[in-house]
């Protein structure tokens, strides 16, 4: 946490679960109070969720991090709905999925997407998408975000 206070940036994508069990970590989030949905399966996927949503995703601003990221286009995403956010950078309907804050001198972002129980976890860089669902590789969207 002091190399974020003195100015390094942070990525977390992480269960909303894993985040609350940890209170240095709680403290660096802008999204807060995990409000789980109903979902308890993806269709697509068929694997385990905890209560993650599906949505596509569209900008809430201009922001460096979104700016020439084709949010309209991408497939719909499974992520973990939040109820209170600050800094929201991308939303799906009402929800927030990301958002930046700050912790001392460091930036800190946070995505919300989710992939159901892939490798043994719901955290990954980027979400898990249906790949019938798009005819054009659509990762290097979701990772010139974090880029």
């Amino acid at each position: 946490m002091n190399r974020i206070e003195s100015g390094m940036g942070a990525v977390i994508c992480m269960d909303p679960t894993r985040i609350e069990g940890s209170e240095a970590l709680a403290a660096l989030t802008p999204l807060r109070e995990f409000a789980p949905g109903p979902r308890t399966e993806d269709a697509w996927s068929n694997l385990a969720l905890i209560g993650e949503k599906k949505g596509t995703l569209a900008p809430s601003r201009n922001h460096f991090i979104t700016a020439g990221v084709p949010l309209e286009v991408l497939p719909p995403v499974n992520y973990f709905p939040y109820k209170k956010a600050k800094g929201v950078l991308v939303v799906s309907g009402d929800d927030p999925v990301a958002a930046i804050g700050q912790h001392g001198r460091g930036r800190v972002v946070q995505f919300a997407w989710s992939n159901p129980d892939y490798w043994g976890g719901t955290c990954a860089i980027t979400p898990s998408v249906d790949g019938a669902a798009v005819d054009f590789p659509t990762q290097e969207y979701f990772l010139s975000q974090v880029a």
